[in-house]
């Protein structure tokens, strides 16, 4: 007889991030190679990934499902620089993305960091306008629901920088 581990149009993530991760100062990088054909759930974040700012330097976080696969966000993740230091970096991409109502990305700061969603500023074509020092997939679609909480708040200065990018 066939076992069904998941209802049926359940899909399992290929990464699934319930619990924490912390590398404060650090870098975070969860990427999944995937085929472009590949129309499945790659990396889905229901836990908290958090990389503070320690000692004036920002901490980045990089969730990426490659060519093919769904980044799904419902948990926490936080760049965030404190009261004396910068915001740091969140990128996530894939060829999806999705941001459910319970999702909070930030990267407060002294200044405010920089969140990309889907992809970088007009979609890092532009290399004078580019955010990130490093290419950043272009997602052929984006959804933010609502509820969902986007913050690169400066609490001592400038604001930083938000992009949510679609192909589509």
């Amino acid at each position: 007889s066939r076992q069904r581990l998941l209802p049926e149009g359940v899909r399992k993530a290929l990464i699934d991030v319930a619990g924490r991760i912390r590398a404060n100062g650090g870098t975070v990088e969860i990427k999944a190679a995937t085929a472009q054909q590949a129309t499945r759930d790659v990396v889905n974040l229901s836990g908290s990934v958090s990389a503070r700012a320690v000692r004036g330097r920002s901490g980045s976080i990089t969730l990426d499902g490659g060519d093919g696969g769904t980044v799904t966000v419902s948990g926490r993740l936080s760049a965030d620089g404190g009261t004396r230091s910068r915001g740091g970096t969140v990128i996530a991409t894939g060829k999806k993305v999705a941001l459910t109502s319970t999702a909070k990305v930030s990267t407060n700061g002294a200044t405010g960091g920089t969140i990309l969603i889907g992809g970088d500023l007009r979609g890092g074509e532009d290399a004078s306008a580019k955010l990130s020092s490093t290419p950043v997939r272009t997602a052929a679609s984006t959804s933010i629901a609502d509820g969902a909480r986007i913050s690169a708040h400066g609490s001592n200065g400038e604001a930083g920088n938000v992009v949510i990018w679609s192909d589509a």
